[in-house]
């Protein structure tokens, strides 16, 4: 009954128009920054199986790509885990 009481508390306040509007811009944020890591892993899975044939039409593909190379040249998160092992 006490948790239901701060909960509805708190849906209150997140309906005031400042601190709805703050937290529809840190969703954005966060969003962003969470769909980058989750590509940049992809990245990192792919990189593991870039001597692999089988994986090279992947790689031209990536290549080809304006927005996947960008991503895959600038991937921050690949150059600290290689920074960890080399």
């Amino acid at each position: 009954i006490g948790l239901r009481i701060i909960i509805e508390i708190l849906d209150l306040f997140s309906k005031l128009p400042i601190l709805n509007s703050i937290n529809g811009i840190f969703g954005f944020l966060f969003g962003l920054v969470s769909g980058l890591l989750q590509i940049w892993i992809a990245f990192i899975i792919l990189f593991l199986f870039q001597a692999n044939p089988f994986f090279e039409k992947i790689f031209l593909l990536l290549a080809e790509s304006s927005y996947a190379k960008i991503l895959y040249e600038y991937n921050f998160l690949l150059k600290w885990v290689l920074g960890l092992f080399f």
